[in-house]
């Protein structure tokens, strides 16, 4: 008997006889783009394509330090998008994911639960299912554990990439086993790549066959930054304004709409971000002499006139991240475009 699911990989309402994640692929226009960070940051690119938001209790612990209560915060989300929201969530049983998970679910039908793969998350993931909630499976790392919770009715299996890139691995190896593995199940979940920090695992993710990714917004907008687009965007828009200059855009709202200077001798003051955005990083990777196993990383980045690189943290040994660099300005903070991790400016 048909039904009428809700594709969670940007699908509108489609008519099912088989798995949601094969259907997807049928009637929607490509993988999904999940956004993660500060609500506030998020809100403008709400509306550019992104399949919804999740969070991590990483970023939550930041967030209830700046909010307040991990209830106020999951309602700031909701209230930024009429899309899904995924929540992660953490406990010590079967029954404790399933109490604290449904302080969420009532808060909206547009919560997911996002819960780390555990022996205790399967008795959560079936039961989910059978209650029709939509679940991912986070902190997989293995072929085996993908297998497990899929078989336990969990909607989204959650591969990590970026820290096999850290130990010289190959960030979208599990990716690959999943798409081959549950080619042709019907039933199957979908693959959506977590821990995606850079365009190259971005890339290489949506190559490999992920249903979706997840990425920190500023990862998002330079996916979409090419040196050949600039310079091709640059040629076209010479053109148009040949044609504005010439009085041949009459009737048309260029300059009016854009704020374009030349038509209203108005001064358009400098994007800072403009040549940040054009700058290269060049990064390489070197063994710790004191700690081994963990690999330094040493990044080398030409500066604009008047900006200034700093450096807070380190790569610890456990593999997280703590170090953040980034670019400040005299007005207020950028984001470093390799990391896309954000710090206020320091004084």
């Amino acid at each position: 008997m048909q039904e009428t699911i809700s594709s969670s990989n940007g699908a509108a309402p489609i008519a099912a006889t088989s798995g949601d994640a094969l259907l997807a692929r049928d009637s929607s226009s490509g993988p999904a783009v999940w956004l993660a960070g500060d609500p506030e940051d998020l809100k403008p690119w709400m509306e550019r394509g992104a399949a919804g938001i999740v969070t991590n209790t990483v970023v939550l612990n930041e967030m209830v330090q700046k909010y307040g209560q991990m209830t106020d915060v999951i309602q700031r989300y909701l209230d930024i998008t009429d899309k899904k929201v995924a929540v992660e969530i953490d406990g010590h049983s079967t029954q404790e994911l399933l109490d604290v998970g449904e302080v969420f679910t009532a808060m909206s039908d547009r919560v997911i639960l996002k819960i780390p793969c555990t022996v205790h998350a399967l008795g959560a993931f079936a039961q989910l299912k059978k209650e029709g909630v939509e679940t991912f499976c986070t902190t997989v790392f293995t072929l085996n554990q993908a297998v497990a919770v899929a078989q336990a009715g969990v909607t989204h299996v959650l591969p990590f990439c970026e820290p096999y890139r850290d130990v010289s691995g190959d960030p979208t190896a599990l990716i690959r086993q999943m798409r081959d593995t549950f080619a042709g199940w019907a039933q199957r979940p979908y693959i959506t790549a977590a821990l995606v920090r850079s365009t190259e695992t971005a890339h290489a993710a949506l190559r490999d066959g992920a249903d979706g990714i997840i990425v920190f917004w500023p990862i998002f907008e330079q996916m979409l930054q090419s040196k050949l687009t600039d310079e091709w965007n640059t040629i076209f828009l010479n053109e148009w304004n040949a044609m504005d200059d010439a009085g041949l855009l009459e009737g048309v709202p260029y300059g009016v709409a854009n704020g374009d200077a030349s038509n209203h001798n108005v001064p358009m003051p400098p994007d800072p971000c403009d040549d940040l955005r054009r700058e290269t990083i060049q990064v390489r990777y070197e063994d710790d002499p004191l700690h081994p196993g963990v690999r330094n990383t040493l990044e080398t980045i030409v500066l604009p006139r008047g900006y200034v690189w700093r450096r807070t943290g380190t790569e610890e040994r456990t593999r997280r991240v703590t170090r953040r660099d980034t670019l400040f300005d005299k007005d207020g903070y950028l984001y470093m475009p390799y990391f896309g991790e954000m710090i206020t400016k320091s004084s």
